[in-house]
């Protein structure tokens, strides 16, 4: 079985996520995480329900879902994540890549999921 290079999240995009987080927390938006990067034990995780290019946060809010993935001013979208989006956007829920916090901020207000 052909070993996954490892991803491993920037400083910079764990810091903006706990920055959304907060955010969220703040507003009282119930939201979770979506771990995907994996280590030796992928195969297992795939039989478990890891589905890679997943974004990295889901909200449930007013019987919606919405995903955020967040990437630093100079990340780059990985093949399946460029693949996962459009396949969550043909469901029909909201799924966006932002780059800052602000963009974050815009998708959340909106999507009046936060109200300013």
């Amino acid at each position: 079985m052909k070993a996954e290079k490892k991803y491993k999240k920037s400083k910079e995009e764990e810091n903006l996520q706990i920055q959304i987080c907060d955010y969220l927390s703040q507003h009282g938006i119930f939201y979770f995480s979506i771990p995907n990067e994996h280590g030796e034990k992928v195969g297992r995780l795939k039989k478990m329900g890891l589905c890679g290019g997943m974004p990295d946060l889901g909200i449930l809010h007013n019987k919606k879902i919405y995903f955020i993935e967040v990437k630093s001013k100079e990340g780059i979208l990985k093949k399946n994540q460029k693949l996962i989006q459009p396949k969550i956007a043909e469901l029909g829920f909201d799924v966006i890549t932002v780059y800052s916090f602000s963009e974050a901020v815009l998708f959340l207000h909106g999507k009046e999921i936060i109200y300013v």
